[in-house]
């Protein structure tokens, strides 16, 4: 069972969880994915759903005032990692961003809401 590599940040860019070694400070991670989002909502007016790396695919989900970003390698399943990072931002918009380190740790245990991407 491989944990895949999760970034989730408020509506300012601000994280609320990161697991990457690709992408390794948390903090100007989230600033840089917020950055890009942001950046390309403005210029296209049109929301970004993935951005392709040589060797990474990131997809993104957001959902009310939380953006997640999961970062694949490149020709993982897309549509199982897309739709993990559906669950994992719905339970965090139920249970609430106070408990954040505790639902997302819930999440990762209970294997059922996950499977190899």
């Amino acid at each position: 069972m491989k944990i895949p590599e999760i970034i989730i940040f408020n509506s300012y860019g601000k994280p609320i969880f990161s697991k990457s070694q690709i992408f390794k400070e948390k903090i100007l991670s989230a600033g840089l994915l917020y950055s890009i989002s942001m950046y390309m909502a403005k210029l296209l007016a049109e929301k970004i759903y993935s951005l392709t790396l040589e060797k990474h695919k990131i997809l993104f989900e957001r959902m009310k005032e939380i953006t997640g970003a999961i970062v694949l390698n490149i020709g993982e399943n897309e549509r199982l990692a897309s739709e993990m990072l559906k669950n994992l931002l719905t339970e965090l918009n139920l249970k609430g961003l106070d408990n954040s380190d505790q639902v997302i740790n819930n999440f990762f245990i209970d294997k059922s809401n996950f499977r190899d991407i």
